[in-house]
C-alpha cells in the first residue's frame, strides 16, 4: 500500500486501456461499464479501499466457483 512499480502502474494502464477499447468492440451483454461522480470525507477513504478489496475478492469466489468459460477483468477506480 501506497507504493506501486513502475510495472504495476504499466499493467494498470494497459487494463484501463483494454476497457476503453471494450467501450466500443464489446457488446452490451459482454460488458458493465458504468461510473459514478459522489462528494465524500476523506476520513472514509481507508474504509473504502477495504470495502472494494472485499468487494473484488467476493465477486472472484462467485464468479469462480463454476465452470470457468472465459477470461474477464474486473477494474475499478477510486480517485
Amino acid at each position: 500500500p501506497g507504493l506501486t512499480s513502475s510495472a504495476h502502474k504499466e499493467y494498470q494502464r494497459q487494463i484501463i486501456e483494454k476497457a476503453l477499447h471494450a467501450i466500443d468492440h464489446c457488446t452490451p451483454e459482454e460488458k458493465d461499464i458504468t461510473s459514478m461522480t459522489m462528494a465524500i470525507d476523506e476520513s472514509k477513504l481507508e474504509d473504502a479501499r477495504k470495502l472494494i478489496t472485499k468487494f473484488r475478492r467476493d465477486l472472484c469466489a462467485f464468479l469462480e466457483d463454476s465452470p470457468q468459460t472465459r477470461v474477464f477483468n474486473l477494474g475499478i477506480q477510486l480517485y
